[in-house]
């Protein structure tokens, strides 16, 4: 903790009971204050937290697709399934009426 000094001009202002509450002021907030190594500790945890969060979202986005592609792919057999029905029905009915 650093010794604060209270100049003179304050003391002779303040008092002496006035400078020393002033002096434990200023040591009560720098013992608050965050670190320089407080700060790298919380970047670290966040940029970890930050890197499971993106794993997480790939993994989800991964899932997603994979179910849109089940989905586009069950929906492409049915729209062949059904495009081949209607072309047989015209061919069918042309037959017909010829």
């Amino acid at each position: 903790m650093p010794i604060v000094s209270v100049p003179k001009i304050i003391r002779e202002k303040l008092g002496e009971e006035g400078a020393d509450a002033l002096v434990e002021l200023i040591n009560q907030v720098s013992g608050e204050a965050a670190t320089k190594t407080d700060l790298i500790e919380l970047e670290s945890r966040l940029e970890k937290r930050i890197n499971e969060l993106e794993s997480t979202l790939r993994k989800e986005i991964s899932e997603v697709e994979s179910s849109l592609r089940k989905e586009i792919n069950s929906t492409m057999k049915w729209n062949i399934v059904l495009w081949i029905t209607v072309l047989l029905g015209i061919i069918g009915t042309a037959l017909y009426v010829r």
